[in-house]
């Protein structure tokens, strides 16, 4: 196949189909201001050809450090196929009327989450214990139950990641000689490099 990008979501295909949890999940790499890479694992809301998306709350740190610099990798393993993959390129925020249906099919927790969030605390501040969570949480809870916080997040974004620079590792237990690619996009077409496993 010449095209990285529909070999990658070839692949992830194959792992819906084995159902393979993990395909849905990958670690995603920023770098914050102080230069150091920030890693965290994201939920892959949708992957095709105009790329993949992951829901972020529109204050999230991803967003401030993606803003800053441009710099992100996306990583993941999916031990079903034995494969592996690291991907760069550009991004996009984006902040319509898709992501506001997207958000209402967001389990209920995670949509209470988003709002406590945008009302209460921003993604990644200090707590002074995990009860005050707690206890912030089922306070916002009430409140939405009263009518006093509306049950909406207003700033729900996506953050659509699409591929200049891919890397492949298809592991072989059988010799060890791991089949590696990495596939740059060059114009309109992806250019394929084999690497030494």
């Amino acid at each position: 196949m010449d095209d990285g990008l529909e070999f990658l979501l070839d692949k992830y295909q194959q792992g819906l189909a084995l159902e393979d949890a993990r395909v849905r999940f990958a670690a995603l790499i920023t770098v914050d201001a102080e230069s150091f890479p920030m890693t965290r694992f994201v939920t892959i809301r949708s992957f095709t050809r105009a790329g993949i998306s992951i829901s972020v709350s529109g204050g999230s740190p991803k967003i401030t450090h993606l803003m800053s610099n441009s710099k992100w990798e996306l990583a993941g393993f999916w031990p079903v196929q034995l494969f592996q993959y690291r991907i760069r390129g550009t991004y996009e925020i984006r902040c319509g009327e898709e992501e506001r249906v997207t958000w209402h099919m967001k389990p209920e927790a995670s949509r209470v989450l988003d709002v406590y969030h945008e009302n209460v605390r921003p993604q990644s501040t200090p707590l002074a214990s995990r009860e005050q969570l707690l206890e912030e949480v089922a306070t916002l809870r009430r409140n939405i139950d009263a009518g006093l916080t509306p049950f909406e997040a207003k700033k729900v974004s996506s953050l659509w990641l699409r591929p200049t620079f891919i890397e492949t590792w298809e592991g072989s237990d059988d010799d060890r000689l791991h089949d590696r690619s990495i596939w740059k996009l060059s114009g309109p077409k992806w250019v394929r490099t084999r690497l030494v496993p």
